[in-house]
């Protein structure tokens, strides 16, 4: 599983996504992982199972109605990150 740490905190927005993306947009090739739960604060994630996750480079907090990201970190498949507030 993807999991966002106590100290995750991004900026609230509508219709948030966590995305595995190459690059700071997603494309047809990006992988969307789920909603955000929440703004703030520890949560997990299923990641796919039987996917070559190593191929992403980028992991977005991305607002589908705004069509923007409001984060980004740089995806390693074994380590943790840090996202980054655009």
């Amino acid at each position: 599983p993807l999991k966002l740490t106590h100290d995750f905190l991004v900026v609230a927005g509508p219709d948030l996504y966590l995305v595995l993306a190459n690059g700071t947009t997603p494309d047809k090739g990006a992988l969307y992982l789920g909603k955000l739960k929440q703004a703030t604060g520890s949560q997990t994630y299923d990641l796919p199972k039987g996917k070559d996750l190593s191929t992403y480079t980028t992991l977005l907090v991305w607002s589908k109605k705004e069509k923007r990201a409001v984060a980004s970190a740089e995806w390693h498949m074994n380590s943790g990150g840090m996202m980054h507030q655009m």
